[in-house]
């Protein structure tokens, strides 16, 4: 059994996929993806998500527990206006708990279940990190 499969119906993990796919999709962005079990990622476009449990772009569906990473590209046209919206989107994601990392000019977000798991506070109630 693969790591990713231990998880892959977990609730932190799909609340996860909901606030990036959210993300994305509030800003229109063309996005890929990396499998764990491919060197090749995929071709840039939009994601979107088909069914529970998969998100499909220009080339094909993935299960999301089968994702090493998501590209994102925060370059987008509005008006045949080029718009950077890197800014806004590390924000949202900083703002929901998604940890990324700026890969030439991509935003990168780690698709493994560490990269979900929100701290608890000394309560054991769930917050949001700010990294």
């Amino acid at each position: 059994m693969m790591e990713h499969e231990i998880w892959k119906c977990d609730v932190e993990c799909l609340d996860f996929w909901r606030r990036l796919l959210d993300i994305i999709q509030e800003k229109d962005c063309d996005c890929r993806y990396k499998p764990i079990w491919d060197n090749e990622v995929s071709r840039w476009g939009e994601l979107i998500e088909p069914v529970e449990g998969y998100i499909e772009g220009w080339s094909g569906p993935a299960a999301k527990w089968e994702v090493e990473w998501i590209e994102i590209d925060p370059i987008t046209e509005e008006n045949v206006e080029l718009i950077d919206c890197t800014e806004q989107i590390c924000e949202k994601l900083t703002s929901e708990g998604i940890k990324y990392e700026i890969i030439n000019h991509f935003i990168r977000i780690k698709t493994t279940p560490e990269s979900h798991q929100l701290p608890h506070d000394h309560r054991g109630k769930r917050q949001r990190a700010n990294d």
